[in-house]
C-alpha cells in the first residue's frame, strides 16, 4: 500500500469507533459513498455521473499505479459498468469534518482474473458539498502479488542495467537468465535458480554451483509494475548475499521491461 494512505489508515482505524460506531444517523459523505457504490453496481451511469465532481479523481493501485480524471475517468466507469462491476462496501470510518471515508471493499466482474474474485481492496472516498472529489482504491497486497506474478510470470524481460540481457521466471517457480535471444531460443543460460514473490519483494536464489560469492547465494529486490510491460527493482541491500552484485550496480533500482520473444 501507498506509504501516505498506509498512514491514514492506520490513523482512521484507530478513530473507527468514534467516528462511525458512535454515530447516531449516517454521516452524509458515507450516504455519497454508499449511493455511489450502488449506481456503479446497477449500471445506474447518470447518478454515478451526477455524484462525480468535474474535477474528480480516480487512482487505482492493483497490477499499478493508475490515475484518471475528466473524459478518461468517464472511460474507466463504463469500462466497469459493461464489464458488469458489482461492488460491496463496508465503511469502517468517517473522519475529516465527514470529507473522508475509509472503506474496505470486495469486487467483482468480468475484468476479474480467473480465481481472483472478489477483488478485495482498501478505498478512500474524499467528499465535498456531496460531491466525490477523489478515490483511491488499493488492492490487498496478496492480490497484487498474484496480478504481478500473473504478468511476469512465463514471458522474458529485458534488464534496462544490463541491455541484452534476458530473464526468464517460470511457472514451476524457477529462474533463468540468458546473454542475447539467440540463447534464449536454445536454452544456454548462464544463471539459474528459483525466485519468490512476496507483498512486492521478489528474491532469488542461485541453483548450486552456479552462485558467485556461495552456492546458494540470495539476490533480493523490491519492486513494483510501473505499467503493464515495465518492473521497477529497488535492491535490498542488506538482504543481498554478494558484494559482487552490489559493485556492479550503477545505480540502486533497474527496471525489466517485456521483451519481444
Amino acid at each position: 500500500m501507498h506509504e501516505k494512505l498506509r498512514k491514514v489508515v492506520a490513523f482512521v482505524l484507530v478513530q473507527s469507533v468514534l467516528a462511525v460506531g458512535g454515530a447516531q444517523e449516517t454521516p452524509a459523505a458515507q450516504q455519497v459513498v454508499e449511493r455511489f457504490a450502488e449506481a456503479l453496481s446497477a449500471g445506474d451511469t447518470a447518478t454515478v455521473f451526477g455524484l462525480l465532481a468535474g474535477s474528480a479523481t480516480w487512482t487505482e493501485h492493483d497490477l499499478y499505479w493508475r490515475t484518471f480524471s475528466g473524459r478518461d475517468l468517464q472511460i474507466r466507469a463504463y469500462e466497469l459498468i459493461r464489464a458488469g462491476v458489482r461492488l460491496e462496501t463496508e465503511v469502517i470510518a468517517v473522519v475529516g469534518d465527514d470529507q473522508m471515508v475509509i472503506a474496505h471493499e470486495r469486487m467483482w466482474g468480468d475484468f476479474v482474473p480467473e480465481g481472483m474474485a472478489p477483488l478485495r481492496s482498501t478505498t478512500v472516498y474524499v467528499v465535498e458539498s456531496g460531491w466525490l472529489m477523489g478515490v483511491t482504491r488499493v488492492l490487498s497486497a496478496e492480490q497484487r502479488d498474484a496480478l504481478t506474478l500473473a504478468a511476469v510470470v512465463g514471458s522474458t524481460w529485458e534488464d534496462r542495467l544490463s541491455p541484452g540481457t534476458l530473464h526468464r521466471f517460470e511457472f514451476d517457480g524457477s529462474y533463468r537468465n540468458f546473454e542475447t535471444m539467440d540463447d534464449l531460443r536454445s536454452g544456454r543460460h548462464v544463471f539459474s535458480g528459483t525466485y519468490q514473490f512476496e507483498r512486492g519483494v521478489l528474491t532469488l536464489v542461485a541453483d548450486p554451483g552456479l552462485g558467485v560469492c556461495r552456492p546458494d547465494e540470495r539476490f533480493v529486490m523490491r519492486g513494483r509494475m510501473l505499467d503493464q510491460d515495465t518492473w521497477l527493482g529497488v535492491l535490498v541491500r542488506d538482504e543481498t548475499d554478494c558484494a559482487f552484485y552490489l559493485d556492479l550496480l550503477t545505480e540502486p533500482y533497474t527496471t525489466f521491461r517485456l521483451a519481444d520473444d
